[in-house]
């Protein structure tokens, strides 16, 4: 008669301990920390630079990706009020000026900036009477 393999009972599984994925190696306080300690600059390069490979026509989800992204940024410049609409102005821009405003702080700023004015321009036309 062939001997039946015994059954072991197997161990619960447990939780991975050690370091955050993402970050190798560093505990997660230090990486808290370290964010505290930036300016919004390297905060939006840290952000953004995982990203722009993905900018592209060919990408279904490119400007809910970059308005995700690019969103709390241009709420610190504008305020909550303009943000949405300024984001959104932002995500229609051509590809290129997407990938050159998500590859620098100074070139986002510029654009949030442009975008103010247009939209100051013609909420200033809508209530003068014609």
């Amino acid at each position: 008669m062939p001997q039946q393999p015994m059954m072991r009972p197997q161990a619960p599984m447990q939780a991975p301990s050690g370091p955050m994925p993402g970050m190798p190696g560093m505990p997660q306080m230090n990486q808290q920390n370290m964010q505290q300690n930036m300016t919004p600059e390297q905060k939006y390069m840290m952000t953004t630079q995982k990203f722009i490979p993905a900018v592209n026509e060919k990408n279904p989800h490119m400007k809910d990706q970059v308005g995700q992204c690019i969103y709390d940024f241009v709420v610190m410049m504008v305020g909550l009020e303009k943000a949405p609409k300024i984001t959104g102005m932002l995500l229609e821009l051509p590809i290129q000026q997407i990938k050159n405003y998500m590859s620098s702080f100074q070139a986002l700023q510029m654009k949030v900036m442009e975008a103010n004015e247009h939209l100051m321009k013609a909420m200033g036309q809508e209530s003068t009477p014609h």
